[in-house]
C-alpha cells in the first residue's frame, strides 16, 4: 500500500473486554475478509468463542471502538507451552522433551474496516497487538509464569507478525497437535531463557 493511500485517525480510543453472552450482539456484522481463511476468523468469533470460554479452550476478548461503539477486533488467548527435544552433546542417546511455559494468541482479527487504518504512521492492528503482548506480559510478572507468546498465524499476516517483533519457528519447537498444524509457528520471548541457544 502507498502511504499516499493510508487511512489516517487522529485519535485511537478503545476499550477491552471479556466476550460474554452479555456483549455477544456487538459482534455481530464483523467482517475480517471476504474469502477463507480469513473468513473464518469471523466464524470462529460467532459460532465458537463462547463455547471455547466455557470448555476452558481459549478466553476471547472483544475490542471495541469509544468513539463510535463499533467493534474493532478480538483475540483468543490459550495457556499452552512451546515443546523442544534438549539434546545432551556428549551424550547422542540423551534426549528429553522440555518445554517453554507459553501463552499462544489462538486468534487475533481486525474488523476490514480498520485493517487499513493507521494512528501516529503505525496500523491500528499493530498498537493492538502491542497492548496484547503487554497484557501478556504483565500477566507474566504477577499472575502466571509465562516466557514466551506463540502463535500459529495464516500466510497472509505472517509479514506482519515478523515486522512487530515474533520470529519464524524453522522446526525447533514442537508444539501439541491442533487444527491449525498445517500453518507455521510464529514465536517471541518475553523473558531470557537461559536453556536455549537458539538466543545466542
Amino acid at each position: 500500500m502507498l502511504v499516499s493511500e493510508r487511512r489516517e485517525t487522529k485519535t485511537f480510543d478503545y476499550t477491552v473486554a471479556l466476550l460474554s453472552e452479555d456483549n455477544k450482539a456487538q459482534t455481530k456484522g464483523f467482517i475480517c475478509g471476504n474469502h477463507y481463511p480469513e473468513a473464518g476468523l469471523a466464524d470462529y468469533l460467532e459460532n465458537d468463542a463462547l463455547v471455547d470460554i466455557r470448555n476452558g479452550n481459549g478466553v476471547t476478548y472483544i475490542i471495541k471502538d469509544n468513539s463510535n461503539n463499533r467493534l474493532i477486533g478480538y483475540y483468543t488467548l490459550e495457556a499452552s507451552s512451546l515443546p523442544y527435544f534438549y539434546r545432551d552433546e556428549e551424550d547422542e542417546d540423551y534426549e528429553v522433551l522440555c518445554g517453554i511455559p507459553a501463552v499462544k494468541i489462538n486468534m487475533f482479527a481486525i474488523d476490514s474496516q480498520y485493517q487499513d487504518l493507521f494512528f501516529e504512521g503505525k496500523p491500528i492492528s499493530a498498537w493492538i497487538l502491542e497492548s496484547i503482548i503487554s497484557e501478556i506480559y504483565n500477566m507474566s510478572v504477577s499472575g502466571l509464569g509465562i516466557k514466551a507468546i506463540y502463535l500459529r498465524p495464516l500466510p497472509s499476516a505472517e509479514k506482519f507478525y515478523l515486522k512487530n517483533g515474533f520470529t519464524m519457528d524453522e522446526g525447533f519447537f514442537k508444539p501439541f497437535a491442533s487444527a491449525d498444524d498445517d500453518l507455521h509457528v510464529m514465536f517471541m520471548f518475553i523473558h531470557h531463557i537461559d536453556e536455549l541457544d537458539i538466543l545466542k
